[in-house]
């Protein structure tokens, strides 16, 4: 059995009920052998759940696993610096060089931030969220993502309209859109760094401790020895996937508010279906690569989707020049 990059072995038997007699986590190298088991909670224990004096495992002092250090150094000096520095120095750049403000960036970041109150309950009434298989879950993957595309699509560039259009109507011009915009993504990607980078704290936190110390038990302290070895499996390169996938997705959010600035000041309000099908387009294919080809080829794809919007964004910039006083 394969869940990324952890591979597992479990022996079935051949007759019925087909009882998993043996189960060994290749990472950990923890093994479970079948001892005993009841067809109902009424019926007799087939077996024994004694352990004889040649079985019990020497009592042995805790180690501390090993550390995969590249991952570690990755996520500090590539993905945290992409997901939570990069969008806030945009802004920055952004306020030095033209008429933007901050309140613009902070206005596009309440945007997402409000987008999501509608957007994540909605994701679980359509059971795209919950611990639980059920509705558009359970149809098959292309269909759920493209169901969960037009979900982000809908719920984000709504927001984006009613904002723009309303909410900021004194707010006009190319800059402002590209300001809106970093704020929109910007938020997100902070949001998600710094979780990634309270669990960088936590798995450093734990690597340190001593769990013998702490009261934990050998069960907990083979959890643990099992979280580190399969940590030591995830690639160097996963990291910097993570930091690139923001910054891919923080030109998507730039190109839709530049979008939608364009249609609210010509007064197209066809641009905002545009605006929903591409992001819903990007999203479908990150959802639906990521659960076949993989994160790599999922990447890819969305860097060909970020250099599509990088250069809209540039071909926009010189038409809203052009045409500035008309508006």
């Amino acid at each position: 059995m394969r869940s990324g990059s952890a591979t597992h072995d479990a022996w079935y038997s051949v007759e019925a009920p087909h009882l998993l007699l043996r189960y060994v986590n290749r990472a950990s190298g923890a093994e479970f052998r079948l001892r005993a088991w009841q067809e109902s909670e009424d019926a007799p224990l087939e077996g024994t759940l004694e352990i004889g004096p040649d079985e019990a495992p020497a009592p042995v002092g805790w180690q501390r696993p090993a550390m995969n250090w590249p991952y570690l150094l990755t996520s500090v000096l590539v993905q945290i610096p992409l997901m939570v520095v990069l969008p806030l120095l945009a802004g920055w750049y952004l306020t030095r060089r033209t008429g933007a403000t901050w309140g613009v960036f902070w206005a596009g970041a309440l945007t997402f931030v409000i987008s999501q109150v509608v957007h994540l309950p909605l994701n679980w009434a359509l059971g795209l969220l919950g611990e639980t298989a059920r509705g558009v879950a359970l149809w098959p993957l292309s269909l759920v993502a493209v169901v969960a595309g037009l979900s982000a699509g809908l719920c984000e560039s709504v927001a984006r309209w009613v904002a723009l259009r309303y909410a900021m109507r004194r707010t006009r011009g190319f800059e402002n859109a590209v300001q809106f915009g970093l704020g929109h993504g910007g938020v997100e990607a902070v949001l998600l760094g710094l979780i990634a980078l309270s669990g960088l704290v936590n798995i450093l936190a734990l690597w340190r401790s001593d769990p013998v110390s702490l009261g934990m038990n050998e069960a907990q302290q083979a959890q643990i020895v099992a979280a580190f070895a399969e940590l030591d499996l995830v690639g160097w390169y996963m990291p910097v996937l993570a930091g690139l996938e923001r910054v891919f997705a923080l030109c998507l959010h730039v190109a839709m508010s530049v979008l939608v600035m364009d249609g609210v000041m010509r007064r197209k309000p066809i641009n905002l279906l545009w605006a929903v099908l591409a992001h819903a387009a990007v999203d479908a294919w990150a959802v639906y690569s990521v659960n076949t080809w993989g994160a790599v080829w999922s990447e890819v794809g969305l860097a060909v989707a970020a250099g599509l919007c990088v250069w809209y964004v540039l071909r926009t910039a010189r038409q809203f020049r052009a045409e500035e006083p008309a508006f």
